[in-house]
């Protein structure tokens, strides 16, 4: 009986090669990275004395990290009442306010990657700004986050949005900063974020405003899908790690129940619903009644603090 030959197309078999080199890749480098699946780490800056010079402090963690000012100096942990954990931020001096601008210096930090450490895709950090001492008007400059790839390419700048504070030494409340790559899917060059900058700009003629930094995060956790009962969570504005959603709303004829959430690692906090309100003539002597309680469990529901804008002492 003769041998039976098997003959492959040149095509097909380009095909295959083509096929297992993507495999390879993949397998070897992690392109088609998403941002969830890697390990959230987590930088508060605290357990350290104030005045902590933290330039290698995190050189053998992971990622390995290198902090620097790009005006000279160093990067230290500093204690100060408005934070958000605390009692440390960061700052560029050792004493005094720990504010910063682009006059007074910045926070760079070099994020190192080795074959089986964490790499970064997405960075989030909590940020507020500070006016100066003599500042009578309105200023208009923000504090923000800048990110570089691990090429030194520069991917984003992320400027803070709430309001700022017009007062002389006031403060704002603070608000998160984040990046994150998009997906990477199939073809596609694998890309990490390699380095961060924070401070805030200062152009000249107008009034200074320092920014002050807690809580950076690395692959934070990120929460969707919100599930309201009578209601409707698809407009969070807090959906990043340890933020609350204060902007989920009720169906027409439904009032709030329940605390804002908050986004966690195992998903959304607490419980939110939204219950039917009572239906009562106006005419009836029971309806003021109905309607004060009504305007109370509203208030208990809804009233939870929400960054009320501190004054530095």
């Amino acid at each position: 009986m003769p041998a039976l030959r098997l003959r492959v197309r040149p095509a097909l078999s380009r095909f295959v090669i083509v096929c297992a080199a993507a495999f390879v890749l993949v397998q070897t480098f992690g392109i088609a990275h998403q941002a969830h699946a890697q390990p959230s780490v987590l930088l508060d800056f605290d357990g350290v004395a104030d005045g902590t010079v933290l330039d290698n402090f995190y050189g053998l963690s992971d990622p390995p990290l290198t902090f620097s000012d790009p005006l000279g100096g160093s990067v230290y942990a500093r204690s100060f009442g408005h934070n958000t954990s605390p009692p440390n931020v960061l700052g560029v001096e050792p004493t005094g306010i720990p504010g910063m601008n682009n006059e007074k210096g910045a926070v760079d930090i070099e994020i190192g990657w080795a074959s089986g450490q964490i790499p970064v895709y997405s960075v989030s950090v909590q940020a507020a700004a500070i006016s100066s001492i003599e500042d009578v008007q309105q200023p208009v400059s923000r504090p923000f986050m800048q990110v570089w790839d691990q090429n030194g390419l520069l991917l984003a700048t992320v400027y803070y949005q709430g309001p700022l504070p017009s007062n002389p030494l006031d403060m704002s409340p603070y608000e998160t900063l984040s990046f994150a790559l998009p997906p990477c899917g199939f073809p596609c060059v694998f890309k990490r974020i390699g380095k961060i900058r924070l401070s805030a700009p200062h152009p000249q003629g107008t009034p200074p405003i320092f920014g002050v930094f807690d809580d950076l995060r690395f692959n934070p956790v990120t929460c969707s899908g919100l599930v309201v009962p009578n209601g409707d969570g698809s407009s969070c504005d807090g959906t990043q790690e340890n933020a609350s959603c204060s902007t989920w709303t009720c169906d027409p004829g439904h009032l709030p129940l329940g605390a804002d959430p908050v986004c966690q690692a195992s998903g959304w906090s607490g419980s939110v619903s939204c219950y039917a309100a009572p239906s009562v003539p106006l005419g009836s002597a029971a309806a003021p009644l109905v309607l004060a309680v009504a305007i109370a469990m509203l208030a208990m529901g809804r009233l939870a603090w929400r960054g009320r804008r501190p004054r530095i002492s």
